[in-house]
């Protein structure tokens, strides 16, 4: 079957057939590590869907899913979209508001939590979504309300009606049409309520099969990043399970234990958010720092060698020369990058990610200590449309349009609008906002490309760099158009700043609103001699770093360097440094780490205005 005529259900029911029991996927079961087989999974998933079928789920149901990254999470889906439903993804932070929203918006009548958490943000709106027939808790933990069951409540009674249902299921996952609905993901809602991006089948398997990384069989791969995104969803969980022979190991969701879980999960490849790249470079950098300037002029100078052969001539194809290479084998003869490869469990061989920019220097620290990374671009509407890959990479880009890698249908196409938005069109573009039709008129061009709100510039060789969101440009009144987006990297990249939000439209200067990184806050006092009691907590710890004066003056000189590499209608004249990080609590910012850009500026707004006095 033809890989535009089929579907990710039917190519499960191939993969669990042929792998039988072979391990699929290895996770933390709260006292030691487990793997579970093909065989065992896909059971799973045809007992869940019998499940689901008994309680009376019907073809085009929308279900959704609220739970952090576990091996369940894929179970689930899958048997969902098995038995024609259409998955909705629900992130395990979100708050009440916007999960009523989102139960309401699909018209869920089933949801499936991962605990009591989950479990009780649901409850609080039961109110106002009387169509709600069951909450399914993954951990089990149901609670008393009726409304709940355990998950594996619903496996016991697929497994006692299996005979009943099982010719069923199988019919369903036969008669699903790639042109079905699939799933809708919701955007992370920066301004206002979150939109719904309804994908059929055919955008789920055009992505599994639009795979240009260097995997190999036999390969674990490391799963943390939230599958409620649609990164994580369809460029991991289904991408790799269209390979069929690489695992997947499943992080505990603790980010504290996630340095543990590299070191014991021992992963060839991983995907990533930028976040996770930056803190691993801010370790290396303050580390070296710590030592002194003997530290950090030997931490350059290795990096500057490695960088000049691995990056600077090997990825443009230049023949580094004698002196270069025996340059480069000196110092690698001490290996400086042992560290690294070591807290990454010892056999990475590289990440792919996006979802922010990726700071250049943070790109070419990992290609020169030897571990690629290929930054890509993609949204919740499009999925991935623009990345890096071998034998094509440019650090500081976003790379170039995917190429075609196994679809033999019509594929996916991307091109710049005449002001530099980024456009897209093909059968990973979304069908629709689900149940706004204005949004969707909107979102779309009289010809049918997708408008990603994006811009971005396209150089000689045709990598692609994003430049801003187009909503987002900064009008001063000298009339200067500005884009924050690259000033606010630019400033995230010192390690500094957790986040950084640029202010200024219609005014003489730029300002900002900034937060210092936490994993900054020891290191800064330890500079300013600003004495921190180990009794204090984490967020005692920064209001009081972040509150001394000395703190202040520190990062106005920080500020200041930084502006030196900044046009001057570019440079950020006067800041306010906040007392705290920003916090998704506090509706401040999204489950992906996005700014709600139009929150933070209301909330705070009096105090960036004060600085124009």
């Amino acid at each position: 079957m033809d890989s535009q005529d089929t579907t990710i259900v039917k190519i499960f029911q191939d993969r669990v057939r042929g792998n039988g029991d072979t391990p699929f996927v290895k996770f933390h079961d709260g006292n030691e590590w487990q793997e579970m087989s093909w065989r065992v999974y896909g059971e799973r998933v045809k007992l869940i869907g019998c499940g689901l079928i008994e309680l009376g789920v019907s073809r085009g149901d929308g279900i959704c899913i609220m739970s952090n990254t576990r091996y369940e999470w894929g179970m689930i889906d899958l048997a969902i979209l098995s038995i024609g439903g259409v998955t909705g993804a629900i992130y395990p932070t979100l708050l009440a508001k916007d999960t009523a929203f989102i139960i309401k918006n699909m018209n869920a009548r089933y949801v499936f939590v991962e605990g009591p958490v989950q479990r009780d943000v649901v409850l609080s709106g039961k109110v106002s979504l009387p169509q709600l027939k069951k909450v399914i808790v993954i951990n089990n933990d149901a609670g008393s309300d009726p409304l709940c069951m355990p998950l594996q409540a619903l496996i016991d009674s697929g497994k006692s009606l299996e005979k009943v249902h099982e010719n069923k299921f199988y019919q369903m996952v036969d008669s699903i049409k790639p042109a079905d609905d699939a799933t809708i993901i919701h955007t992370s809602g920066t301004t206002g309520d979150p939109k719904g991006a309804l994908h059929d089948h055919a955008s789920i398997v055009y992505t599994a099969f639009n795979n240009v990384y260097p995997f190999e069989p036999g390969m674990t791969d490391l799963s943390y990043l939230p599958m409620a995104h649609v990164f994580e969803r369809f460029g991991g969980f289904f991408a790799l399970l269209n390979m069929g022979n690489v695992k997947i190991g499943y992080s505990r969701g603790d980010m504290k234990l996630l340095v543990s879980d590299f070191a014991e999960i021992k992963p060839h490849v991983n995907r990533t958010a930028p976040r996770l790249l930056e803190k691993i470079y801010s370790m290396f950098v303050s580390g070296a720092a710590a030592k002194g300037p003997e530290a950090v002029k030997a931490f350059e100078h290795s990096l500057s060698v490695a960088k000049a052969v691995r990056v600077d001539q090997a990825l443009f194809g230049i023949d580094p020369g004698e002196k270069a290479l025996q340059e480069f084998e000196q110092v690698m003869k001490n290996d400086p990058f042992a560290f690294l490869h070591l807290v990454l469990g010892g056999n990475m061989k590289f990440f792919y990610g996006g979802g922010a920019a990726i700071p250049k220097e943070v790109t070419e620290f990992f290609w020169a200590a030897g571990i690629p990374v290929y930054e890509l671009y993609g949204t919740t509407e499009t999925i991935g449309t623009i990345t890096n890959y071998p034998g094509k990479v440019k650090p500081g880009t976003v790379g170039v349009p995917f190429p075609m890698t196994g679809w033999k249908g019509e594929p996916g196409k991307t091109r710049l609008a005449a002001d530099g938005e980024i456009e897209n069109f093909g059968p990973n573009v979304m069908k629709c906002y689900f149940n706004d039709p204005e949004a969707t008129k909107e979102a779309f061009t009289a010809d049918g490309w997708y408008k990603t709100g994006d811009i971005g510039a396209m150089d000689k060789d045709g990598f692609i760099s994003i430049t801003g969101r187009k909503k987002d440009i900064i009008v001063t009144s000298g009339g200067k158009n500005i884009a924050p987006q690259r000033i606010e990297g630019h400033f995230k990249n010192s390690g500094y700043f957790s986040q950084v939000v640029i202010y200024g439209d219609n005014c003489k200067y730029l300002t900002a609103l900034l937060t210092l990184e936490p994993t900054m806050i020891a290191t800064i006092a330890l500079k300013l001699a600003i004495d921190l009691t180990q009794e204090a907590g984490d967020e005692e710890k920064y209001g009081r770093v972040a509150g001394d004066p000395r703190t202040y003056t520190f990062i106005q000189s920080i500020v200041d360097n930084l502006n030196s590499g900044l046009f001057k209608q570019e440079q950020i004249i006067k800041f306010v440094l906040l007392e705290r990080d920003l916090k998704a609590e506090l509706d401040e910012i999204t489950p992906t780490m996005k700014t709600r850009k139009n929150v933070v500026l209301k909330r705070f707004k009096d105090r960036l205005d004060g600085l124009y006095d």
